[in-house]
Formats: structure tokens, C-alpha cells, sequence
């Protein structure tokens, strides 16, 4: 299986060369002409990713902030590249099988999001921005779950609806229940939010689990952004006041749910499922699944 990385970090660290302790408009001009301009295609996507990464200041925000980052960052640069093909060989073999192709990018971005799946060059790619990991289990972790969209999509993305709920309970619980296998032995919360420090957060989720699973009951078949946003967004910020129901409740409900068709099914043989027939198995799931094992 070939994994194809398009590895933009060289040229990151050769733009920080010549700007480390330059003043902040010098070091705006050299990201431009010495990373971002050589990489337009990345680029593109990656501001265009959720309408989120389009704010003027991103930039200036992120050089502020790379200096504190660099002991980190140069590090995870260098072991990048082996964790990823490794990682994605791991991830293939739990599924079975793989397209016949693999892409991959590694960037250093605005310290927004550390990792999705989007169209690229016509393949759904994986991206990886390496500023957002402090450590290589939080990226294998990371890893793994965004391998698992691109090998459970495929060919053909667009055959499944972006924002339709349950259809993304779906994607987002098998490719969690993927990282648990690829990566064993970690806290619940390590597998959902790709690290430490969420047990608490994943305890509200089972104790409203009532009341998540029988909103996302009745929200099963909406296909709008807002409501897809409500129960999957990562930033809160957007959604208004949200009470005591936990953020992205959406990606506990889908693990839960994927979790327990694992029971009788691989992830390969989930995979294989038509979008219709995945959104019929998690409405069963949830109609009789009225309370979690603690």
C-alpha cells in the first residue's frame, strides 16, 4: 500500500530560519514567500477548511506563538513522517484493505485545527498540522482517525451527505473506534479528544446519555449545517450559550453506537456499508440501547 506524503515542513523551517527575531510584518512577508506561496493548493483547502481559517490576524497570532512552540514542534517535524506511514499501515490492516493510494500532508498552520479530511488534487487526503500536537501519541492517535475517513470514504466522499446527522454519527464513531485499535490502552477521552484531561467530560456524556440519545433520535435525518454543527462542532464559540449539555456530545453518541456493532462486525465489514444502511444500523442502535455499561 503507498502512502504519499506531501511534507511542507522542510520549507516551514527554512522560512523560520530567516524570520526567528524579526520584526512581526518582516516575518508576515517571509511566510508568504518562502512556505505558504510554494504550497497554494494546501494552502487553499486548509483556509478554506470549516470557513474558520480566514481571519487576518490567524497569521500574526500563530508567529507570536511559534517560539514557545519550537522545542516541541522541530522534534515531532523530524519523527513525522515514519509515525504517519507506520500509523497508516496500522490503521489499513484493521480495516483490511486500502485504496490503492494514501496521500498524506504535513504542515505547520495557524494553530487551528491538527487534523481533517478533504478533497486535494481530486483524493481525499488527510492533513496533519503539526503545531497542534504536544506529543507523537496524541498525532498516531490523530492519525489513525483521519486515516480511517480516507480509506472508509474512499473514492467516492461525496456519496455520503457532509452534515447529514446520523450519517456522520456513522463516520465519526468508526473512525474513534478505529485510533482505540490502532493505538490500545488509553482513556476514552485520550481516543475523542486525541489526548489527556477529558475524563470529566466524557462522565457528563454518560450521564446525560438519556437525553443525548433521544435528541439525536429525533435530529437523526437532518442534513443542515447548524444542527450537524450543534452536536459535532469544535468551536463552542460558535454555537451561543449550550447550558449543561456537553460540546460535541455527536462524537460520544457515534462511538457508543459504532462501538457496539463492532460487537458482531469489523471495521471493515462497517466500512462496506452504504450510507443507508449505516444511518439504519445507528437508528437501531440507539432505539435499543436506552442506558450505557458504566
Amino acid at each position: 500500500m503507498p502512502v504519499t506524503i506531501e511534507n511542507l515542513t522542510p520549507d516551514f523551517l527554512a522560512f523560520w530560519q530567516q524570520a526567528q527575531g524579526r520584526p512581526l510584518p518582516e516575518q508576515e512577508q517571509l511566510w508568504h514567500e518562502l512556505y505558504q506561496a510554494r504550497h497554494p493548493d494546501v494552502f487553499e483547502v486548509y483556509q478554506d477548511y470549516g470557513g474558520r481559517l480566514d481571519r487576518d490576524d490567524r497569521l500574526a497570532a500563530a508567529l507570536v506563538c511559534f517560539p514557545a512552540h519550537l522545542s516541541t514542534l522541530e522534534p515531532l517535524i523530524h519523527q513525522a513522517p515514519e509515525l504517519v506511514t507506520r500509523t497508516a499501515e496500522a490503521t489499513r490492516q484493521v480495516f483490511g484493505a486500502a485504496p490503492a493510494e494514501l496521500p498524506f500532508v504535513l504542515m505547520v498552520g495557524f494553530f487551528q485545527s491538527n487534523g481533517w479530511a478533504d478533497l486535494l488534487h481530486g483524493r481525499q487526503t488527510a492533513f496533519f498540522a503539526l503545531e497542534q500536537f504536544t506529543t507523537p501519541q496524541a498525532l498516531e492517535i490523530t492519525v489513525a482517525h483521519e486515516t480511517a475517513h480516507v480509506l472508509h470514504l474512499g473514492e467516492d466522499p461525496a456519496r455520503w451527505h457532509e452534515h447529514d446527522v446520523g450519517e456522520k454519527l456513522f463516520k465519526e464513531g468508526l473512525a474513534i473506534c478505529a485510533s482505540e485499535q490502532v493505538v490500545p490502552g488509553l482513556t476514552a477521552g485520550e481516543y475523542l479528544w486525541f489526548g489527556p484531561g477529558f475524563e470529566d467530560w466524557v462522565a457528563r456524556c454518560m450521564e446525560r446519555w438519556a437525553e443525548l440519545r433521544e435528541e439525536l433520535l429525533r435530529g437523526l435525518d437532518q442534513q443542515d449545517e447548524a444542527t450537524a454543527d450543534r452536536h459535532f462542532t469544535y468551536f463552542p464559540d460558535q454555537l451561543g450559550e449550550q447550558g449543561e449539555r456537553p460540546t460535541r456530545a455527536g462524537y460520544f453518541v457515534g462511538y457508543q453506537v459504532v462501538s457496539h456493532l463492532t460487537r458482531r462486525h469489523s471495521l471493515g465489514e462497517l466500512a462496506n456499508w452504504s450510507p443507508t444502511e449505516a444511518k439504519e444500523a445507528v437508528r437501531q442502535v440507539l432505539t435499543t440501547l436506552p442506558t450505557l455499561n458504566r
